[in-house]
């Protein structure tokens, strides 16, 4: 997930202390803290669609920032080639693709 220090670099802002303030770490509490303004959320696009969707939350800016970390799927050698993890695998890169294309 991307941290206020990237997403202030990538604005192009400046002279903002990014460790002020209340931090909220879980995802859901954050976005009802958001939803009730309390205050402004850097959370991933996935994560609000809906809310933005249903007029709850809007994204005053159009900056988005790529995260640096990467999910691996992995399972036992032995199981690799079932129906079942073959399935998952090809469903998942086509999500995955579906994310990546916007």
């Amino acid at each position: 997930m991307a941290t206020w220090d990237q997403w202030l670099q990538v604005a192009g802002v400046t002279g903002i202390d990014s460790d002020g303030g209340t931090q909220i770490s879980d995802p859901g509490l954050l976005l009802s803290a958001a939803i009730d303004g309390v205050g402004v959320a850097l959370a991933s696009k996935q994560l609000i669609e809906a809310e933005v969707a249903a007029g709850r939350l809007v994204m005053p800016f159009d900056i988005v920032i790529r995260p640096a970390q990467a999910y691996y799927l992995v399972v036992p050698e032995a199981v690799a080639e079932r129906t079942v993890v073959t399935a998952f695998r090809k469903w998942l890169l086509k999500e995955a693709a579906k994310v990546r294309e916007g």
